[in-house]
């Protein structure tokens, strides 16, 4: 066995290992290992390709520290590692890996190497290895409320894994999520990196399949995330449906109880659990045998979930919803630097049109920590480059980079014009993007230009594409928009229902849904609120059907319900809605969004029309008013709106000084006529 290469704080290691074997500190938590450590797992007698990192910790971690009384792996390493171990490194970490135990250990492992050819020197900690599998449960509630705080805070930098790319299961974990708010909390350095098997998969989510980000970003919540998946287990005894007669063995039973459980995600094997298949043992005693295993894990694991949330909220400036957010914005900038990164990457050198300079100043703004995938340049051809555009500007319209979305979309349009053979070469593509060019030029107020390009496409998607097309109903809404923009609302209603009783999509199609948000939202410029509140109350059903948590549609048709609510006097339940709509917004797509200033500024309305919270209304109308303003522009209608709700509040302000100054006035004639 070759000899281990040890650092230079060697003394400290050697003391603290001995520590180790007796109690697990705080100190001896911050151990850190060199990659070639976590190799040596992988070439273990007992390892196998499927094994994920709970397999890891049950049959190799555990299995190989039971000699040295029970201790950590990180101590078996510094004593005595295993033969299979390669020559490493270790001393103290800088750099704290956040992971799910439900991955592949190979999935990790290979992240993990990846993020060691960008950062050589780099020492893992790595909680399978650090900390004492065999008495975690002696750990006390002081050492997550501030050891495992300050530990991850002295690491500095957390390695953030997500898989599987479409549903990362760390986004779903409250442990991972602790992780993050531990990182967050102190200050750390966050990186996050995608698995090198699954980078192809995020580029084709980029430049194809728009949706997947969008779930990925509306489907975080801190307060839905489990410890582990028994977490939300509460089975009653009734529940299973085990077989107690003779003729049914352990094995048959067992695999009922797999069958229910699904336990491809627990990992179980069969002889775990002792079950008795003997006549004389009835049904009700064989599910109590599989209740006290099943509950005894469910319990701890809400007692871990329990821990963790207390945590949290026993911090003193941060929240759950603060966490929510943190996790959301986090994710946000590295979603735009990645998908700007992967335009850059295949925009074509040879261009005679090159890429905005916003593109690569956005780029350096939300910069994080690269890790080279590896991966081939591939030469994308002229009508990928054009939905890969299309779908970043889509991107950086969701998260409020509105002016980068419209140069990067200009800068498209202008790339298919120049390269396109004829008018049909890039059809459909280059429909996508001008659809998206018109829904930014309506938003900053530039009809004209809008107007011309619907125009000029509107009747010939109807008649080509036809009513059911993705492009011919997005085109219907931003013309609607258009319209109800400038004024022209009976242009604009007839428009939206010529589309809605044409088309024969599902009420659950995303296009659908966006065309009746629209005319809902049309109505209520046009006192129809019965009407309105109907075709707002579909769009926030279907999207229920959709799966997507926080659709853009559901948020905004949630705050537009509450301005109904609101002009029909029903202010306890339109002050809700309206605050339930700017939490989701908050969390999902920033306090910048437009979403995010729509339902602030129905708040800020509805607040001085009813209950008069003078000093919250101080504190979000100012503000409120200026986001507008900077991010839509003084004419956008809603900048217009928040400028009428603050002469409200003046006026409203105003008369009730002046009627308390007559009082007061009142009040002295009074006085001194006595």
């Amino acid at each position: 066995m070759e000899s281990l290469k040890i650092k230079k704080n060697e003394s400290y290691i050697s003391r603290k290992c001995r520590t180790h074997r007796r109690s697990q500190k705080m100190n001896d938590i911050c151990l850190g290992f060199s990659i070639e450590a976590f190799n040596g797992i992988a070439k273990d007698p007992s390892f196998e390709e499927s094994m994920t990192t709970y397999d890891v910790c049950e049959k190799i971690v555990k299995v190989r520290t039971l000699k040295l009384e029970k201790s950590s792996y990180a101590t078996l390493l510094s004593s005595s590692p295993p033969s299979t171990t390669e020559k490493f490194e270790m001393g103290i970490a800088n750099c704290f890996v956040s992971h799910a135990w439900k991955y592949p250990f190979l999935v990790l492992l290979e992240a993990m190497r990846h993020d060691a050819t960008k950062n050589p020197g780099v020492l893992y900690w790595l909680d399978i290895c650090a900390i004492n599998q065999h008495r975690t449960e002696e750990l006390p509630e002081s050492f997550w409320h501030n050891a495992f705080l300050n530990a991850v805070g002295s690491i500095g930098r957390t390695l953030l894994i997500l898989y599987p790319w479409t549903n990362p299961i760390p986004l779903t974990r409250s442990w991972c999520l602790w992780e993050i708010f531990a990182t967050v909390s102190t200050k750390s350095k966050l990186t996050i990196v995608i698995p090198p098997q699954e980078r192809e998969k995020f580029t084709k989510s980029l430049s194809e399949e728009f949706e997947d980000l969008m779930r990925l970003v509306g489907e975080v919540d801190v307060r839905k995330s489990t410890a582990y998946v028994m977490s939300f287990f509460h089975l009653p005894y009734n529940k299973i449906t085990l077989k107690s007669h003779p003729h049914h063995s352990l094995q048959s039973n067992t695999k009922v109880l797999n069958s229910h459980f699904v336990m491809s995600f627990f990992h179980l094997p069969y002889n775990k659990i002792s079950l008795k298949s003997h006549s004389h043992h009835s049904l009700q005693s064989n599910t109590k045998v599989l209740n006290s295993h099943f509950v005894l894990e469910h319990r701890y694991f809400a007692k871990d979930r329990k821990r963790i949330f207390a945590a949290i909220e026993s911090h003193k400036s941060i929240k759950m919803d603060d966490l929510n957010m943190i996790v959301m914005g986090e994710l946000r900038r590295w979603l735009i630097f990645e998908g700007l990164k992967c335009l850059t990457k295949h925009w074509p050198s040879s261009s005679s049109l090159p890429l905005p300079s916003s593109i690569f100043k956005e780029m350096n703004e939300n910069k994080t920590e690269e890790i080279d995938d590896h991966s081939t340049k591939k030469n994308l051809s002229n009508t990928q480059l054009i939905r890969l555009s299309n779908q970043v500007s889509r991107l950086l319209l969701e998260f409020t980079k509105y002016d980068v979305a419209l140069d990067l979309l200009e800068c498209a349009v202008k790339f298919g014009e120049e390269n396109a053979k004829d008018v049909e070469e890039y059809g459909e593509e280059m429909q996508n993007v001008s659809n998206f060019l018109c829904w930014l030029l309506i938003d900053r107020s530039r009809y004209q230009r809008a107007m011309s390009l619907l125009k000029k496409h509107f009747e010939r998607n109807k008649l080509k594409l036809g009513w059911n097309h993705d492009v011919t109903l997005q085109c219907t809404a931003h013309l609607l928009r258009c319209f109800h923009e400038t004024g022209k609302l009976e242009a604009a209603l007839s428009v939206g229902e010529e589309a809605l009783s044409n088309s024969t999509l599902s009420d659950s199609n995303v296009r659908i849904l966006e065309l009746k948000f629209c005319v809902g939202k049309l109505l209520i410029d046009m006192s129809r609120l019965s009407e309105a509140k109907t075709y707002l109350e579909e769009a926030m059903l279907g999207c229920e059907k959709l799966g997507v948590k926080r659709h853009w549609i559901k948020m905004s048709s949630e705050a537009f319900l509450g301005k109904i609510l609101m002009e029909q006097n029903d202010f306890d339940k339109a002050e809700n809605t309206i605050r339930n709509a700017l939490r989701e917004c908050r969390i999902a797509r920033g306090e910048d969004h437009k979403i995010t200033l729509y339902a602030k500024s129905f708040l800020c309305r509805l607040l001085v029309v009813s209950s008069g919270k003078s000093s919250e209304i101080n504190s979000i109308l100012p503000r409120c008013l200026a986001d507008c303003v900077r991010l839509l522009g003084r004419t956008h209608w809603l900048s217009i709106y928040c400028r009428d709700t603050q002469e409200m509040r003046i006026k409203t302000t105003s008369s009730s000084s002046s009627s308390s100054s007559s009082s007061r006035k009142e009040g002295s004639t009074t006085s001194t006529s006595s």
